[in-house]
């Protein structure tokens, strides 16, 4: 499991736009790149990175007993450099404690909770501007509002313009809106 884990920081180390955190129950932080076999237990973050974050997930659903046995808690965060970082989290349901193991690692795949700094978090079709259906199914693009979402890109009107029509921010992300939420 720390094998795979190495791998996905490795990756992660490699790519600025990805940060994957580990926060070892047994002792110090540990960040991309860093040796894991020391750790016991831990939390793991990951934001940024799909390809990262789907290894951290093949662990969950092809040995999610072995993550749990390790200590690991996994969290899926997402956001942006221009919604000041991460800015929705997978809010794990105690509830869903109790489903197997694969409808869990399905679950912690999922996000989209937003912070309470981020007024508005939608998916949406960026041509009608209007929200995609609740079905999970349904295709859109990820768009943010508030006062957290950047203002704008430095001397770069025409990106502004773009990156903010319809008074909402373009991710330029894909996503689906569960029913849930």
């Amino acid at each position: 499991m720390l094998a795979v884990l190495s791998e996905a920081f490795a990756e992660a180390g490699e790519n600025p736009q990805v940060r994957v955190v580990v926060l070892a129950a047994n002792g110090p932080a540990y960040c991309a790149g860093h040796d894991l076999k020391k750790m016991t237990a831990g939390r793991v973050a990951a934001d940024g990175g799909r390809a990262c974050f789907a290894k951290v997930m093949s662990l969950l659903t092809s040995a999610p007993e072995d993550m749990k046995a390790a200590g690991f808690e996994v969290t899926h965060l997402y956001g942006l450099t221009e919604t000041y970082g991460p800015a929705v989290v997978n809010d794990w349901h105690r509830s869903w404690a109790d489903l197997p193991p694969a409808e869990q690692a399905a679950l912690k795949a999922r996000q989209g909770v937003r912070y309470l700094p981020l007024e508005q978090l939608d998916v949406m079709d960026p041509e009608t501007m209007q929200s995609v259906p609740r079905d999970g199914q349904t295709m859109g693009e990820v768009m943010f509002r508030g006062n957290v979402v950047m203002k704008g890109y430095f001397r770069n009107p025409k990106a502004t313009e773009e990156a903010i029509a319809g008074g909402w921010f373009h991710s330029g992300d894909l996503g689906v809106m569960h029913p849930d939420g």
